[in-house]
């Protein structure tokens, strides 16, 4: 029976017939669907172009562009803030230097300056007594001195002021003697002599004072004893000295102020 179906000629040709008719339709469905396809296909390709760009453009947004890398920034960063910084500084620097400048004029305003070039006046040390008991007043502070004081009168009073401070504080008084161009402390029972010499009429030698300082008392006695001796005022000699009395030689005494207070030789 199978085999009077594939030798009918009715059922051959339906059969031709069904697979043209196939054939046929799938071609009418493909030539009909094309533009939809190509449509189809080209809104597709239109939407992941456009999804492709929205990436591009977040990973652009959210990452340092290629060609400026993201350390890049970090120097111009620190280069501001050091610079500002160093602004800063100068600025600080400045005005602090303006301020000692002027702190430094405001002093220089206030301390009253020796005209002898000497610098500013020492501070009297708390405590510091004069020859009579009285609080110490150097010169260029004593009301009763009228003008500038004499280059040995400051001279003086510098080294008493520095003397004081030394723990040098039983001197009873001082004096400035320009041709030895020093200061001598005045101590009790203590005088300064410079000598000369001459013959007496026998020919001996005989040393006699051609100037004397230092203690007022002593040096009074040593007065008193040669007008005993000649019975009139005359030169006092090495035998009008008590031995009690203590006699330093001008050129071996005293103190050089400029040394002894580093000042300019004058």
């Amino acid at each position: 029976m199978v085999r009077d179906i594939f030798t009918n000629r009715w059922i051959l040709g339906g059969l031709g017939f069904l697979i043209i008719f196939t054939g046929l339709c799938y071609i009418w469905y493909q030539h009909t669907t094309a533009p939809y396809r190509e449509q189809a296909a080209e809104l597709n390709e239109r939407a992941r172009r456009s999804e492709k760009q929205r990436t591009a453009t977040t990973a652009k947004r959210t990452e340092p562009a290629a060609d400026a890398p993201a350390e890049s920034e970090t120097p111009t960063a620190e280069k501001s803030i050091n610079e500002s910084t160093a602004e800063v500084e100068n600025n600080t620097e400045a005005v602090k230097e303006r301020t000692e400048t002027s702190a430094e004029n405001a002093v220089a305003k206030d301390v009253p300056v020796s005209p002898f070039g000497f610098g500013p006046y020492p501070q009297v040390p708390a405590g510091m007594l004069d020859t009579v008991g009285h609080p110490y007043k150097p010169v260029w502070e004593d009301a009763s001195w009228s003008g500038d004081p004499s280059i040995g009168s400051e001279l003086i009073s510098r080294v008493l002021i520095k003397a004081w401070k030394d723990g040098i504080r039983d001197y009873i008084g001082a004096g400035f003697y320009p041709e030895y161009n020093k200061v001598f402390l005045n101590y009790p029972n203590t005088v300064y002599v410079t000598w000369d010499k001459t013959e007496d009429d026998d020919g001996n030698t005989v040393l006699y004072i051609t100037r004397m300082s230092g203690s007022p008392s002593a040096a009074e006695r040593i007065r008193e004893n040669s007008f005993t001796r000649l019975g009139r005022p005359g030169p006092a000699t090495e035998a009008d000295i008590p031995s009690d009395i203590k006699v330093i030689l001008h050129s071996e005494g005293g103190i050089d102020p400029y040394e002894y207070l580093n000042l300019p030789k004058k």
